[in-house]
């Protein structure tokens, strides 16, 4: 095994570790923060962390734009342009911290007529606000050296750095709300690390890379250009996730009480680390498909298009009927029987990422056939309308009406559209991918469902051991269709090396 394949391993266990440390510390610590604030208080708190998480757009895709240029120039062995493009993102970001000072001071100010939130309550969340500013603001002014490591690919030292801050901000939450505090002194904890965390990296930046200057006057117009060029196409996305992704919680506090938007979030929460998961999941198909493409193998792009689509509508069916079946169940234990209706919310999240399992391996392969204006346009335009949508359903509905204004517009543009779109770009039979990819899907999720339905009544899951023996079970069962329908499809040769080369990866991680 040559050095880039062990460092492009090492790279994905160090993210895939770190990545299980953050949710390990989320499962745990979630209904610990839940109970000890209160329903309200963990609703402000929600609102406040979705508002300001929201700052990032302001950054408008420099980021990303720096770690890719800084990396091409670090091929090239260019320390000159690495350091053009470092001052260059840093002179922007810093300048980027300012505005979301700015911002946050402002929406600190009218957050009571933004949300609704109890009197008595809002100097308390306004104070909150203006610290999370600050830790916004911080994470900006230090994001520049970050990039700078990802560029050079020290996923190890990031992901090290990362558990290490998650453990200690863990360790203090505990402590905190242990000794009465609210979450204001949550606030001033997050902002202490931010800057202990922006500090440790650029020291350490600084540290490896002794030649990295810091020097605002190697600031080039010319870089701007090419940083700003590509960065807009991240922050489209950007827009569209936010709109996806995170207004549904600003939406429910302009409307309803802080308990509602607890509620809601402990729904959506798991439904973003499962996005997180699937996402990981595919992340080896981008280059895959990329070498197909470049080797104009447009008949093996099809083969693994539906081939993936199957695996992954298969894998997305049972954890739909996971969460449809022990949906309530996993919330009584978790944090309090009182959080019931976030198993309904849960419910109807899921349903459209059963669709969206499948959708990520036709999104994969765009990406590697360097095909993604059409996909970045429907993505806008599916937050837009799940954005009014939402702001409609909710007057008449509640918090079901804005899962419901997620729902749909997932539904169409990745369950009906991408399968479309991708089966005209690579030339694939519509009913193929329907009949092929996704009714296996659907009929490993209705067997879920149905022997999930038998093991919950025989073996109710009224604790820990017994939640775990249901779902293991019924998993299995799952799985073991799933193998079956796999190994007697009719794959040729490339469905076997892309099966083998899936499982690998996911071995490995």
């Amino acid at each position: 095994m040559n050095s880039s394949v062990k460092k492009l391993l090492h790279n994905i266990f160090a993210n895939q570790l770190g990545f299980l440390v953050s949710v390990v510390v989320t499962f745990f610590l979630s209904p610990f923060v839940v109970n000890s604030l209160g329903g309200t208080r963990y609703g402000i708190w929600s609102l406040i962390v979705s508002l300001t998480g929201n700052y990032g757009l302001l950054a408008f895709g420099i980021q990303g734009a720096m770690t890719r240029y800084i990396a091409h120039a670090t091929v090239t062995n260019d320390r000159e342009r690495v350091n053009g493009y470092f001052n260059t993102a840093l002179s922007f970001l810093l300048c980027s911290a300012a505005l979301t000072i700015i911002v946050g001071l402002v929406v600190s100010l009218f957050i009571d007529t933004i949300f609704v939130l109890p009197k008595d309550l809002v100097k308390e969340a306004r104070a909150a606000c203006v610290l999370v500013t600050f830790s916004a603001a911080a994470t900006f002014a230090f994001a520049a050296f970050d990039s700078v490591l990802v560029a050079h690919q020290r996923f190890q030292l990031i992901n090290v750095v990362g558990t290490v801050i998650t453990l200690i901000r863990a360790g203090m939450t505990v402590w905190i709300l242990k000794q009465g505090y609210g979450i204001v002194a949550l606030a001033a904890l997050g902002t202490g690390l931010a800057l202990f965390n922006g500090l440790l990296v650029a020291a350490v930046a600084k540290r490896i890379y002794s030649w990295l200057r810091f020097s605002f006057p190697l600031a080039r117009r010319s870089y701007f250009k090419e940083l700003i060029n590509y960065g807009y196409k991240s922050f489209t996305v950007g827009v569209a996730v936010v709109l996806i992704y995170q207004c549904d919680l600003l939406i429910i506090g302009t409307y309803l009480p802080p308990d509602k938007v607890t509620t809601y979030s402990l729904a959506a929460t798991l439904i973003t680390y499962l996005i997180q998961f699937f996402s990981t999941a595919v992340s080896t198909f981008t280059p895959f498909s990329t070498e197909l493409h470049a080797k104009n193998n447009i008949e093996d792009l099809r083969k693994f298009f539906l081939f993936g689509s199957c695996v992954m509508y298969m894998f997305g069916g049972i954890v739909v009927a996971g969460c449809i079946i022990w949906g309530r169940a996993f919330f009584t234990l978790w944090v309090s029987p009182e959080y019931g209706e976030s198993a309904t919310i849960l419910t109807i999240l899921i349903i459209p990422q059963f669709f969206s399992t499948g959708a990520r391996v036709g999104s994969s392969l765009l990406a590697g056939m360097a095909n993604v204006g059409s996909l970045a346009v429907a993505v806008l335009c599916q937050g837009i309308c799940n954005l009014f949508l939402s702001l409609f359903l909710i007057r008449y509905f509640g918090i079901i009406g804005v899962a419901i204004g997620t729902l749909v517009p997932l539904i169409i543009s990745d369950g009906i559209w991408l399968p479309l779109y991708v089966a005209r770009v690579i030339n694939v039979k519509y009913g193929s991918i329907y009949f092929k990819s996704m009714l296996p899907g659907i009929g490993i999720s209705l067997l879920g469902v149905i022997l999930g339905y038998f093991m919950r009544e025989a073996f109710p899951p009224v604790s820990w051991s017994m939640f775990v023996f249901d779902t293991t079970v019924v998993s299995c069962c799952c799985l073991v269709v799933s193998y079956i329908i796999i190994a007697r499809s009719s794959v040729d040769n490339v469905f076997k090396s892309v099966f083998t080369k899936v499982k690998s990866n996911l071995v490995i991680r």
